[in-house]
């Protein structure tokens, strides 16, 4: 599983409208400019549902939907879902019942029974606005017609084997455009804050949200950044909880990971001629966020009371969901270094929370040594200390954290240490990975379990890299080794969310359905290493290390 955040932060997001062209009866220029105005994403469309005959009376949306289908709008062309009331339709048709009547298996409309116990229609539309010619067929009567010859028996063009017995029933559907926005982003940017803000709640469209989803979700600050980010929020609170189920990116408002609230996020200006910048990836994972980089700034700060303790993150995706969904400001690292500055800093330690020396940090120190100014900078160590190039050359940072990673791994599941668990039982470290030269620290990190004597310890990465800590090479390891039961933690600073999701997710792609898929029973420990007092206490002492 490729996590949000990391395939938004290697891939270039396109949020611009996608204007599209379709022909249907109409001449190309005029349908052009019918089809391209609206927002590509979902909508809850009003519809218009209505039965040719007099026989059935169950034929109708469901109560429960208030006369909306769900719309979908991708390059000018339609995808509509219907939920009906009634349970005594096996396939709908788009045409006459006649035409029905003739047609092939694929080409009818077959239902599919949601969650709620709806039966549900997928069908795709040429047009808005127009009445549609739909026929329904009768579960039940289809299967008593199966070998009779079908044709026209009722005048209002119902089409079976008796008037009494039939199969096809006349129908129209007509779904209005009524509601889809013609706004676009560029529009929102280019209005006054109070202006867009008013725009979206009016709009109370799906869609909408989900582009300004996608319009924040970038790494890169702008000066529309701080408005587009209430804005999106906005968007979000005006719709309904039928809307709100719409929305592609839902969990982006809707998870609830803790109180905001709980965490200080350190941003305000320093005070002091000293500063300990503590630099971080980040998260919105609230509660962890607390728990972890919180719990390391406070202990830095404790020890270090003549410094201003101050966050800066690396995540501008990160930074920007925070600030939209919570209120809570963040600053990126040319932020805090800008701020520092202008407060006439005169020393900076920055003290990273990162693993090792990767692309990450390599990445935030060129920002700060272009930013510094007259400020004199010191950095300190990653957690896992220097990289090194041996794979077997193990730094003493490395076995530190491999010794309180592990005795906090076993005192969850009640074991006095980790070599103690039942020969059945593995305990696997999900590290990041990375493409950088750095890599060759997790296979180091597994290189200090074996010296430890941790035989039931495997270190692998979610992004694979290096090759041999995959996730299917490390389910062969276990395998091959014996093991039955497997307790999946993370070798990360946070809990957030490649430990929600990747490693304890319920999707296919999360290591925990891909230990379970391979025969394993599957325990998960949802907890980052910033939680550990002991490794809160390295990153204490790395900085006391850059300031000698």
């Amino acid at each position: 599983m490729k996590n949000k955040i990391t395939k938004l932060l290697t891939l270039v997001l396109s949020v611009a409208v996608v204007f599209a062209f379709t022909a249907c009866g109409a001449k190309e220029e005029s349908k052009t400019e019918e089809t391209s105005k609206y927002m590509d994403g979902s909508y809850y469309a009003k519809a218009e549902l209505k039965s040719g005959t007099k026989i059935s009376t169950m034929f109708r949306l469901a109560d429960a939907d208030k006369g909306k289908v769900k719309l979908q709008v991708a390059k000018g062309k339609y995808k509509v879902t219907l939920r009906l009331n009634g349970k005594g339709y096996d396939a709908l048709f788009l045409g006459t019942p006649k035409d029905a009547a003739a047609a092939k298996k694929g080409d009818l409309i077959k239902p599919v029974k949601d969650d709620e116990g709806y039966m549900t229609y997928t069908f795709k539309l040429d047009e808005l606005d127009k009445e549609i010619k739909l026929a329904s067929r009768s579960a039940k009567h289809a299967k008593q017609a199966k070998d009779a010859e079908l044709k026209e028996v009722n005048k209002d063009g119902s089409y079976g084997t008796t008037a009494s017995n039939i199969v096809w029933y006349p129908r129209t559907i007509k779904v209005s455009s009524k509601g889809l926005t013609t706004t676009t982003i560029k529009d929102l940017e280019g209005m006054e804050e109070a202006k867009a803000l008013e725009t979206v709640k009016a709009q109370k469209s799906p869609a909408l949200t989900d582009n300004l989803i996608k319009a924040i979700y970038v790494q890169e600050r702008n000066d529309n950044t701080d408005k587009m980010c209430k804005v999106a929020k906005a968007s979000w609170d005006a719709l309904s909880k039928m809307e709100k189920s719409a929305v592609e990116e839902a969990d982006y408002y809707g998870l609830n990971t803790g109180d905001a609230k709980k965490d200080d996020p350190l941003n305000k200006a320093p005070k002091k001629d000293k500063e300990i910048l503590v630099v971080s990836f980040g998260t919105s994972f609230n509660a962890n966020r607390a728990a972890s980089i919180g719990s390391i700034e406070k202990a830095i700060a404790k020890a270090y009371p003549k410094h201003d303790v101050r966050r800066a993150f690396t995540a501008q995706i990160i930074i920007n969901h925070v600030q939209s969904r919570d209120g809570v400001k963040i600053d990126n690292v040319e932020q805090a270094v800008q701020k520092a500055a202008d407060a006439k800093v005169k020393e900076m330690i920055v003290q990273p929370t990162h693993l090792m020396y990767g692309a990450e940090y390599d990445e935030f120190k060129k920002v700060i040594e272009e930013k510094k100014g007259d400020i004199k900078v010191k950095y300190a160590a990653p957690l896992l200390g220097e990289v090194g190039k041996e794979e077997t050359k193990i730094n003493a940072d490395k076995t530190k954290v491999m010794k309180l990673m592990a005795k906090e791994a076993a005192k969850i599941e009640g074991l006095s240490d980790i070599k103690s668990a039942d020969s059945k039982t593995a305990f696997v470290f999900m590290g990041h990975g990375t493409a950088h030269e750095a890599k060759i620290s997790y296979t180091q990190m597994q290189a200090v379990a074996k010296k430890l004597g941790y035989k039931n310890v495997f270190v692998g990465t979610v992004e694979g890299e290096p090759e041999e800590t995959s996730l299917d090479h490390i389910i062969k390891k276990v395998k091959k080794a014996g093991y039955t039961t497997v307790v999946l933690r993370p070798m990360m600073v946070v809990a957030g969310d490649h430990a929600n999701n990747d490693m304890a997710g319920d999707e296919d792609d999360s290591w925990k359905m891909g230990f379970k898929k391979a025969g394993f029973t599957v325990k998960t420990q949802i907890h980052g290493l910033g939680e550990i007092s002991g490794i809160q206490k390295m990153y204490v002492d790395h900085a006391m290390a850059a300031m000698k």
